[in-house]
C-alpha cells in the first residue's frame, strides 16, 4: 500500500510517545484536536461539548486539508503521523474514548467525497464512503465515552468549571492566533439543548479582538 501523508514515527519520536501522558481532561482532548487542525492548515475551528457526567462527548470540526482515504486506514496507528506530529494525538485518544469516529474530505483526492473510520473500544473499524457528506474539505473529529474506562478521571470532570476551562482557553488561542475563526457551542445530547458560547471571528489586531463580540457569560 502506497503511504500517504501519515507515516511511521523516527525512532525518537516513538520513545517520547511511548513515555508522555494520556489524555485525562475534556480540554487536554480539545487541544490536541485543535493543534492537528492548525497544522493542516485550518483557518476555521469548531468545538461542541456535552459533558454531562455520564457519557462526555466532544466534537472538533475544521476546515483543513482534509485526510485522504489511505491515511484513514493507518490513523491513530501508536507510532504513525503526518508532518509536524499531526495525528499522533489520535492513537492516545482512541484508547480512552468508548466511540471515535474521524471523518474528512481530502484536498488531495477525490474532492467531491467524504470518507471515515470509526473506534469502537479502541478496535478500528472500516473505512467508509459517507452517503451525506462534508460540504468543504476538512476534518470532523467526534468522541462519545471519553475516558469511559478511566472512572476515577471520568468523574474528576465537573461539566460547569471544565466548560469555563475550554472556554478560557479558546479565547487566548484566539487571541494568539490572529488568522484564526474559532467557536465553542455546548449540545445537550439528552435535552435536546444547544447554547453558543463563544464565536469570534478573523482579526488582526489586538484592538480588533477586543471589539470582537461573542455569546457566553461562563468567564
Amino acid at each position: 500500500m502506497a503511504l500517504g501523508s501519515i507515516r511511521p514515527l523516527p525512532a525518537d519520536a516513538r520513545e517520547a510517545v511511548t513515555h508522555s501522558g494520556s489524555l485525562a481532561t475534556p480540554w487536554q482532548c480539545v487541544d490536541s484536536l485543535i493543534r492537528n487542525s492548525l497544522e493542516a492548515g485550518a483557518s476555521s475551528v469548531a468545538v461542541r461539548l456535552d459533558l454531562a457526567p455520564t457519557n462526555l462527548r466532544l466534537q472538533v470540526v475544521d476546515d483543513g486539508r482534509g485526510l485522504a482515504r489511505r491515511d484513514l486506514r493507518v490513523l491513530a496507528k501508536l507510532h504513525w503521523a503526518a508532518a509536524g506530529g499531526r495525528g499522533r494525538s489520535l492513537a492516545a485518544l482512541r484508547r480512552v474514548s468508548k466511540h471515535l469516529t474521524v471523518s474528512s474530505r481530502s484536498s488531495e483526492e477525490d474532492r467531491e467525497a467524504t470518507f471515515k473510520t470509526t473506534f469502537l473500544e479502541g478496535r478500528r473499524g472500516y473505512v467508509e464512503k459517507e452517503v451525506t457528506g462534508r460540504r468543504c474539505q476538512g476534518t470532523t473529529v467526534s468522541v462519545s465515552g471519553f475516558l469511559w474506562n478511566r472512572a476515577s478521571r471520568r468523574l474528576a470532570v465537573k461539566e460547569a468549571p471544565e466548560v469555563s476551562r475550554v472556554r478560557r482557553r479558546l479565547v487566548a488561542l484566539a487571541l494568539a492566533r490572529p488568522g484564526l475563526r474559532i467557536s465553542l457551542r455546548q449540545d445537550m445530547v439528552d435535552t435536546g439543548r444547544r447554547e453558543l458560547l463563544l464565536d469570534i471571528g478573523r482579526h488582526e489586531t489586538v484592538a480588533e479582538f477586543r471589539g470582537t463580540s461573542y455569546h457566553g457569560c461562563m468567564g
